[in-house]
C-alpha cells in the first residue's frame, strides 16, 4: 500500500540534484567575480583614461571633463558610487593597465573592435563618430581620404599609439614608412603644425576641437572627407567603456544604467555641449551587432 509513496520519494530524491545543480553551478561560476562587491563596499570606482578632447581633457580650471568623463559621472551616481578615482595614462597603456587590475574600467573614447573585444568586455556603445584628417591650412596636399595619403608615398601621417587609425590607414594602402606613431593627440597636432607630418588621423570630434582651440591658425579639418570602409561596410566608429572580461556584474549593472541614459535628454545635452553632431547617437545598435558586422 505504501509502495507508490516510496516510488514518488525516490523520484523526488533523484530530481532534487538536477533542480539544484544549475543554481549551484551558476553560483560557483560567479563566486570569483568580486567586481561590484568591492566597488559597492569601498564606494570608489577607479577609471583609467587618456587625454583627448572632447572625450577627456582638462578645462581652464584644470578640472577633468569631456564627454566620457561626464558620462561616467552620471552613470556612477545612478549606481550610488560616491567617489571616482581618475587614473590618467598613455592611450596605449590603458588596456594592459586594466587587465593588470590598476583600475576597474576604461573611459577614453575607445572604439569597439574585434581585436580589443578579444581582450576586453565592452559596454553598450555611447556614441558613434566618423574619421577625418587634421591638415595644414588650405589642405595643401589635397588630402580628402586615406587613399589620397596612399597615393602620395612621400607624405607622412601621425597616428596615436594603440589607436584604430593605423590599421585603417594600412588597409587603405598607406605604407608603414608613412605612419608616424605619436603618444597623444597634442603631439600629433604639433607634428602637423611643424610640418613633420602632412596630417593627423583622428576621429572628427577630436579634429574639430583641435581646429577650434588652435592659437596659431595653421590647421584645418580635411573637408570633404571620404571615410574608409571596413569589409564593404561604412566606417564603424562606435565608442564604449571597457571592463575586464571577468567583471561580469559590474558590466551588467553599468549596461542597465546606460539603457536608460543613451539617447535620453542628459545624454543628448552632453553630446551637444562637447561638440558632437546629431548623428553621434548610437541609436539601438548593440556591441554584439557591431562586432558581428566587423567580423564579416
Amino acid at each position: 500500500m505504501h509502495q507508490p509513496h516510496a516510488i514518488r520519494l525516490i523520484a523526488l530524491l533523484v530530481l532534487i540534484p538536477a533542480l539544484v545543480a544549475p543554481w549551484w553551478l551558476a553560483s560557483t561560476a560567479d563566486s570569483d567575480d568580486t567586481s561590484w562587491a568591492r566597488i559597492s563596499r569601498d564606494g570608489t570606482l577607479r577609471v583609467g583614461t587618456a587625454l583627448e578632447a572632447p572625450y577627456v581633457y582638462l578645462d581652464d580650471a584644470g578640472r577633468l571633463t569631456g564627454l566620457e568623463v561626464e558620462t561616467v559621472k552620471h552613470i556612477a551616481a545612478e549606481l550610488g558610487i560616491t567617489r571616482i578615482d581618475w587614473q590618467q595614462t598613455a592611450f596605449d597603456s590603458l588596456i594592459p593597465d586594466l587587465l593588470a587590475g590598476r583600475f576597474d574600467m576604461i573611459a577614453a573614447g575607445l572604439f569597439v573592435t574585434p581585436q580589443r573585444a578579444a581582450l576586453l568586455a565592452f559596454s553598450e556603445p555611447t556614441f558613434h563618430v566618423g574619421p577625418t584628417l587634421l591638415v595644414g591650412i588650405g589642405n595643401p596636399h589635397r588630402l580628402n581620404s586615406y587613399a589620397d595619403l596612399a597615393a602620395q608615398a612621400e607624405l607622412k601621417v601621425a597616428v596615436l599609439q594603440g589607436a584604430v587609425e593605423a590599421e585603417l590607414l594600412r588597409a587603405c594602402g598607406v605604407a608603414d614608412r608613412q605612419i608616424i606613431v605619436v603618444p597623444d593627440a597634442l603631439t600629433g597636432r604639433v607634428a602637423v603644425e611643424t610640418g613633420l607630418t602632412a596630417a593627423l588621423a583622428l576621429s572628427q570630434p577630436s579634429v574639430n576641437r583641435m581646429v577650434a582651440d588652435q592659437r596659431l591658425g595653421k590647421l584645418e579639418i580635411a573637408a570633404p572627407f571620404q571615410a574608409p570602409r571596413h569589409n564593404g561596410l561604412g566606417y564603424i566608429g562606435f565608442g564604449a567603456m571597457a571592463f575586464r572580461p571577468g567583471d561580469r556584474e559590474l558590466l551588467a549593472r553599468w549596461n542597465r544604467q546606460l539603457a536608460g541614459f543613451v539617447g535620453g535628454t542628459t545624454h543628448r545635452e552632453l553630446l551637444i555641449a562637447f561638440g558632437f553632431g546629431a548623428d553621434a547617437l548610437p541609436d539601438s545598435t548593440t556591441t554584439a551587432e557591431i562586432l558581428g558586422r566587423m567580423a564579416r
